[in-house]
């Protein structure tokens, strides 16, 4: 094939050394070499024309392999589909067209994707890495580099959390064995395969009336299971490097190989730079809605309330490693409540503070009384202490308005009578009602900094929530809405709802428990018998977090606070890639001055 001008140069070359050994040959001979070289030269012209007039794509493809590789941005609004044309992939920026090039910190988990699209039908593909090494020997093992299969299912809307009239094809699983989920495109169907008493079967995951047996258990692969991949149809592949707090700063290299069997399908590179600095903690809390609760005995089909002690200790591990330190707690004072506090312990989750939903402060008819309020405080603040956890936060009426939110006031004053403090999600005029008396306010919706500033004046920090709730399948909405916009909006943390919150069962988006119901399912990631689904939407979430704990790194190194560290650059418009890169040359910057002081 002819790609550059040279080569048709080259080709001329070619043939005028190949003249004098042509007019030897026999007259019909001659002509037919001739007519030949002129076909083939031909042919390189027109080649040439059409690839000038092509668009541009980022891609890791060698014409003679089967499987064309486009590395693309993995946190954006742009879905890929099966069908979505080459032309309209999210290019990623990269000044190289055959490697995914990413920047982190020691710890950090950083995420990569690409596109896979066969020239032809591919069966059994799997996907080998190697270990990254840097020039000095430096190695940072392949174990570190999760891959995953972006699945492609249908969902009951794909701009809100509201069900929208209809079946939506949208990206959003991250899978290890694509398996796990059949799509019938033609019937806008989804499957999902379970196992009942060791026997596996799929089941309807898309009719509102489909049922779920009780005992069905969930599993997805603990690695990358072999997978298909049709013909001139786009697989998406998600990479999640996580950096060993050990790796010493410098670019590292290494390799992804696409194989079926030991046929070579298509390659890519990857080239990881290591920063040379750590991240600081955000300088916003981050926190999610949990409703799981732990329950004694066999946990039925994986649902979004009650988790086997395996479940549980999964899902918190997952929330810490996104950035979420401090989910809510949702056990009762029960048996269980002990152990819920253990397992947050040993995960590693920060006992400075514990949001917890069950210490029933009453309802607008039945208030409960100051005394019995004080009593049930000291049980829980005694228990939460005894697992080293400080400054327990018991919730109000939520979403409460009116006379509802006056009625709260009794009962915020006596928790502070009993030493703790007191949150709820809470709307706009909710400072002027109850601002003496609320330690932390959630606000729901859109940015208010005019209510903000209302809370600031009080002394009282501001989380928010609901901008939008969990479950949109958008990665770059939640990145955008809960990282910086929240910063420099003036809110001090986020509480979002919720990490998992089903309204029929969580895996069928279209079996509201109530046909007047509205709401889809919210959800972060799945939950498997044994673990969870990481999502798109869930990867932003994540992003949003790290954005913060950048800008908040750059404060600490500038003496500035997060917030005039970089507010001023951020928009709407704001592509937040490039800030970040910005925000890590002005780290090394700083860092690089202060060493020469």
């Amino acid at each position: 094939m002819c790609d550059e001008n040279d080569e048709i140069s080259a080709y001329l070359a070619w043939l005028s050394f190949n003249l004098n050994r042509i007019h030897n040959c026999d007259k019909m001979k001659r002509v037919s070499l001739i007519l030949f070289g002129m076909a083939v030269l031909s042919l390189c012209v027109i080649v040439l024309v059409s690839l000038q007039t092509l668009p541009l794509v980022v891609t890791a493809a060698t014409p003679t392999l089967p499987v064309q590789v486009y590395i693309i941005k993995p946190v954006t609004s742009q879905k890929i589909l099966p069908n979505t044309p080459v032309s309209a992939f999210p290019l990623a920026g990269n000044t190289g067209n055959d490697t995914i090039r990413i920047s982190a910190c020691r710890g950090e988990f950083e995420p990569a994707s690409f596109v896979i699209r066969p020239t032809v039908n591919v069966t059994g593909v799997m996907i080998d890495v190697t270990d990254l090494k840097d020039s000095n020997g430096n190695t940072i093992p392949k174990s570190r580099v999760d891959i995953r299969l972006v699945k492609c299912w249908y969902q009951a809307g794909i701009k809100s959390i509201e069900k929208e009239g209809g079946k939506f094809l949208v990206p959003e699983l991250l899978l290890k064995d694509d398996s796990l989920v059949k799509v019938d495109q033609a019937a806008q169907m989804n499957y999902v395969r379970i196992t009942v008493n060791g026997i596996s079967q799929y089941i309807d995951i898309t009719s509102p009336n489909a049922v779920f047996p009780a005992d069905a258990e969930i599993h997805d692969a603990k690695v990358l299971q072999p997978f298909d991949a049709e013909a001139n149809t786009n697989k998406q592949i998600w990479i999640t490097i996580q950096v060993p707090k050990s790796a010493k700063s410098g670019v590292y290299k290494g390799r992804v190989t696409l194989k079926d069997g030991s046929q070579i399908l298509g390659v890519t590179n990857i080239m990881l730079t290591v920063l040379p600095f750590d991240l600081k903690e955000s300088v916003m809390d981050y926190g999610l809605y949990y409703i799981g609760k732990l329950r004694s005995g066999k946990v039925l089909v994986p649902n979004s309330e009650y988790k086997s002690e395996g479940q549980y200790a999964a899902e918190l591990q997952n929330m810490k490693d996104h950035g979420v330190l401090y989910p809510t707690l949702y056990q009762y004072y029960d048996t269980m409540l002990g152990r819920s506090l253990s397992i947050r312990k040993k995960v590693g989750l920060p006992t400075d503070k514990l949001y917890a939903l069950q210490v029933n402060p009453g309802s607008d008819s039945n208030i409960v009384s100051s005394p019995t309020l004080l009593n049930n405080i000291a049980k829980w603040k005694a228990l939460a202490s005894q697992y080293g956890f400080q400054n327990l936060y018991i919730y109000g009426k939520d979403e409460a308005t009116g006379n509802a939110l006056l009625s709260q006031r009794g009962v915020m004053y006596a928790a502070h009578t009993a030493g703790v403090k007191t949150f709820v999600a809470c709307y706009k005029g909710a400072a002027d009602a109850i601002g003496d008396l609320l330690d932390l306010p959630i606000l729901s919706g859109y940015y208010k900094p005019h209510e903000v500033k209302k809370w600031h004046q009080l002394g009282k920090k501001v989380f928010i929530y609901g901008y939008p709730q969990a479950g949109v399948e958008d990665a770059a909405l939640y990145r955008r809405n809960y990282g910086l916009g929240a910063l420099c909006n003036g809110y001090d943390g986020v509480m979002n709802y919720a990490y998992q919150r089903e309204f029929g069962q969580i895996w069928n988006d279209f079996d509201s428990y109530a046909k007047a119901f509205q709401y889809r399912d919210h959800v972060f990631a799945y939950p498997t018998s044994d673990g969870v689904i990481d999502t798109v939407q869930w990867e932003g979430f994540r992003e949003a977090i790290k954005d913060v704990r950048y800008l908040t790194t750059l404060a600490s190194v500038t003496n500035a606070s997060a917030y005039d560290s970089l507010c001023g650059l951020f928009s709407a418009n704001t592509d937040l890639d490039s800030l970040r890169l910005e925000v890590v040359d002005r780290i090394k910057s700083s860092l690089s001055t202060s060493r020469k002081r």
